[in-house]
């Protein structure tokens, strides 16, 4: 539906009532884009659940039609309304049709018609039906220069568009790369060295790239002010480039590192040096062993933490009755410690609110007693504790539910349940 708009005269009256209903109209948290002289803004186009006729005159669908489509992108090419759009969101999960070369130039020419105003861009393309040509992201960057946000998850970015990147000046949010993009069109490592270009980044998701040390280190020397960094599943990634990013960017909140298995011990270490880190993620790292006393010592910030499918040592686990402040502890499939290392450390996690030790290989008497323990003498704010494939007791889960009566409980796959 279109925003909101204080009453103009009867001449924009008449022609907004025939412009189609193609936009949602909640503004993005952060600045707006200039808004013309005439008229007024409209801030945020999306193009995900266009409305469709029905009997009872117009409804949204969770399906995009080409036709849909095709009518609201002409729009946006020629100027409607009044040049004025501030976001642009087209990241369907589903469509009724293949995506095509003549969806792509009705895409670019949209792009290009809303380009001085555009801040935010999100073209995440939902699924095989929607394989965006690389053309699309190269107008993007070449025309959009004014943008602050840009998502391109699973759409393809040719070498030379990564490098114009540099360009955005402006850009503070950027997200590329996919697991599906990564096995038909993987981005170059070498070309995402230019995006050291954009000193005012503050997010950047980088899923499933061939990112390695050199480039990561061009990034962390050039982008100081990176606050959310994403290098899920970078599997040329070793500590070495870990280490320059915690040295280069001290502002770090919020690090994923899940199934970067190359990540060793020094680099969780050198994260020490990031005080204001308070998400991360260490999922199927091998350098989540050994390393995490020297992560708890300056950490008091973490809130977050995941060690899923990592080994750990009773050590390890001691290490975490440091982090006085995590509400958030996932140990998913973790082995290689003892009950009694796993109650230590849990009963010294003050505000723990969700905890999964779902797959915990544990025999049940032992679970049990961890989960007792947890429940009589642990974490009051408990909210969420995961026990899925694990043999804890229906004994143990009805000592939870005494004691813990608002704590959601799971226990999927539990034959002793």
């Amino acid at each position: 539906m279109p925003a909101k708009r204080p009453r103009p005269d009867t001449s924009s009256d008449s022609s907004a009532a025939a412009a189609p209903a193609a936009a949602a109209a909640s503004a993005p948290p952060h600045e707006d884009p200039p808004a013309p002289s005439t008229g007024s803004a409209l801030r945020h186009v999306d193009l995900d659940h266009l409305p469709t006729p029905s009997a009872g005159g117009r409804k949204h669908v969770s399906v995009l039609r080409r036709e849909a489509l095709d009518d609201a992108l002409r729009l946006l090419a020629s100027g409607w309304p009044d040049g004025a759009v501030g976001g642009l969101t087209l990241s369907p999960h589903q469509l009724s049709f293949k995506w095509k070369a003549k969806e792509a130039r009705l895409l670019e020419g949209a792009l290009r018609g809303v380009a001085d105003t555009l801040a935010s861009l999100d073209l995440r393309p939902g699924g095989a039906n929607c394989v965006m040509p690389p053309s699309v992201a190269a107008t993007a960057v070449e025309h959009c220069r004014a943008l602050h946000t840009l998502r391109l998850d699973e759409a393809p970015c040719a070498a030379e568009t990564l490098r114009a990147m540099r360009g955005l000046t402006r850009l503070r949010e950027l997200s590329l790369g996919g697991v599906a993009l990564s096995l038909c069109a993987p981005l170059d490592a070498t070309a995402l060295a230019s995006l050291a270009g954009c000193a005012e980044l503050r997010l950047l998701h980088l899923t499933s790239t061939s990112i390695g040390d050199e480039t990561l280190e061009a990034i962390a020397r050039g982008c100081s002010r990176l606050e959310d960094v994403s290098l899920c599943s970078s599997e040329s990634l070793t500590h070495r480039g870990v280490a320059a990013l915690a040295r280069g960017c001290p502002s770090l909140r919020r690090l994923d590192l899940r199934n970067c298995s190359l990540v060793g011990p020094e680099g969780v270490r050198a994260l020490a040096a990031c005080p204001n880190l308070s998400h991360l993620n260490l999922q199927r790292v091998r350098g989540a062993t050994s390393s995490l006393h020297a992560l708890g010592a300056s950490s008091a910030a973490m809130r977050q933490l995941s060690l899923s499918l990592c080994f750990l040592l009773d050590d390890d686990l001691h290490a975490l009755q440091s982090l006085r402040q995590l509400d958030d502890l996932d140990l998913n499939a973790a082995n290689g410690f003892e009950p009694r290392a796993l109650e230590a450390a849990l009963l010294e996690l003050p505000l723990l609110r969700r905890l999964s030790l779902n797959s915990i290989r544990f025999p049940a008497p032992q679970l049990d007693g961890v989960v007792r323990a947890l429940a009589e003498r642990g974490s009051t704010h408990l909210e969420m504790l995961d026990l899925n494939n694990s043999s804890v007791t229906a004994a143990a889960v009805a000592a939870v539910q005494r004691h813990r009566p608002t704590c959601q409980v799971t226990t999927v796959n539990c034959d002793n349940v």
